[in-house]
């Protein structure tokens, strides 16, 4: 996962190893210039550096302690499939396949040979930023003579909750104020390779039968599974938390006391797993298959927390938790995808 910065992602990968370099940067240049801009106005005052070393990794660890408590399961499920670019590219494309010319089936495999030539051109999604600035009051900071390193944390885990929130609703459903040279930070939701299906059964009534919610859940994956789509990788469903719990009724007798839920599971072909998101609310559904063939967030930052230069002896401490990532669902010229979002019309 490149979400996150460590020693297994830093090592798989030139591109992360950027990421880290850059990273430690930001940090030096905040040191230093903080710590020289208290020694050019000769004052007492304002002489702290930044955060320690240890700070630091105390700051780090609890990153990633937040995004694996806090980030939502469709959000963990899909970022585990990304991968890191340059900060510097603004734009994530892929080529897309189209159609061969027909191949021969012959017994002495001396058919016509004529050089195939695919129909290609390019797909992509803007990768933007998400970030949040924290701080304390200069004063604050040199009543205590030292960075408090606590408070700190406090902020920064409140940073790292709003960036993770604001990568969630880009992963779902996108920002349509933000466009790149024709690209869009699509989401889920919104992605034009995202197959669209209507929900004609409210999935959270009470009142639906097994065989009714059955017939829509199977409706939903034909959209990925069907003859017009044709994939055979297993689907994740994600579902929210109002059709979680109706299906955890047992009171039709065609489930043979089986929860609804996993008779659902159970007699649907190509569904690996049912989960909920809170992502989702009401009558809506999202299949995935969690393959980079299919959706690939794309991270040109992982989350990650740098100081703030400061630019004069009276300024305040800020620091800043940002990340660069978008989400690439991809299709060929068919428009076949391995995405689905439902919900009602």
């Amino acid at each position: 996962m490149s979400l996150l910065l460590n020693a297994k992602v830093v090592a798989g990968g030139d591109a992360a190893r950027t990421q880290y370099e850059q990273r430690e940067k930001m940090r030096a240049i905040g040191f230093h210039w903080n710590r020289s801009l208290a020694r050019n106005a000769n004052l007492e005052v304002n002489a702290l550096p930044d955060l320690s070393q240890r700070a630091w990794l105390d700051l780090d660890t609890q990153l990633v302690n937040l995004i694996g408590q806090e980030a939502d399961v469709m959000f963990q499920d899909i970022y585990a499939l990304s991968r890191s670019v340059s900060i510097g590219k603004l734009v994530a494309a892929y080529q897309r396949i189209g159609a061969m010319d027909a191949g021969s089936t012959t017994l002495s495999g001396q058919g016509t040979k004529l050089m195939g030539q695919v129909a290609t051109d390019y797909d992509g999604i803007v990768i933007p930023i998400h970030e949040k600035t924290f701080g304390v009051q200069w004063r604050e900071l040199e009543g205590k003579r030292s960075i408090g390193a606590d408070d700190i944390a406090e902020n920064q885990a409140a940073a790292t909750r709003e960036v993770l929130r604001l990568m969630t609703v880009n992963m779902v459903d996108g920002n349509p104020l933000i466009n790149y040279q024709g690209a869009n930070a699509y989401g889920i939701k919104t992605n034009p390779n995202t197959k669209a299906v209507v929900l004609t059964q409210d999935m959270t009534s009470a009142v639906a039968t097994y065989a009714q919610l059955q017939a829509q859940f199977v409706a939903f994956i034909q959209a990925l599974r069907g003859s017009t789509n044709r994939v055979t990788a297993p689907v994740t469903v994600y579902v929210s938390s109002e059709i979680e719990a109706n299906l955890m009724r047992t009171t039709d007798s065609t489930t043979i006391a089986r929860s609804f839920y996993r008779a659902i599971l159970e007699d649907t072909p190509g569904v690996v797993a049912i989960k909920t998101s809170s992502l989702l609310v009401g009558n809506q559904m999202v299949g995935v298959v969690l393959n980079r063939a299919y959706i690939e967030p794309v991270t040109g930052m992982a989350v990650n927390t740098v100081p703030v230069p400061r630019q004069v002896p009276f300024a305040d401490y800020h620091w800043m938790t940002w990340s660069a990532s978008g989400l690439l669902i991809k299709a060929d010229q068919a428009g076949r995808s391995g995405v689905a979002y439902g919900a009602s019309a």
